[in-house]
């Protein structure tokens, strides 16, 4: 993932792509945008669900450089344990998330 900083809050990772819709003290729900095949700045995220606004086609790799794919259809959500990544949009299509994040 290079040698830039990493941040541990997504939003301030990575703000062109990822926007706070809403937060409290026990939850922050995050909208994503990734256009084609574009990539996230390395981040943290705590554990949450993700819910597809559009059809995904995904590369995550994370901190050791493993590499994990994955595809989906709109509609569909997925868990997120505590994570540091990047993701890649591997779709010619702009990729929608909203991304619920657990606080306790």
């Amino acid at each position: 993932m290079g040698g830039a900083p990493i941040s541990p809050d997504f939003a301030k990772a990575d703000p062109k792509r990822v926007t706070v819709l809403f937060e409290n003290d026990r939850v922050r729900i995050l909208r994503v945008v990734l256009g084609s095949f574009d990539r996230t700045e390395p981040h943290v995220h705590p554990r949450g669900v993700g819910l597809f606004l559009t059809d995904f086609d995904l590369e995550n790799i994370d901190h050791a450089g493993r590499r994990d794919e994955s595809r989906g259809l709109a509609g569909d959500y997925r868990w997120y344990d505590p994570v540091l990544h990047t993701t890649k949009n591997l779709s010619s299509r702009e990729m929608r998330l909203l991304m619920i994040e657990l606080k306790h």
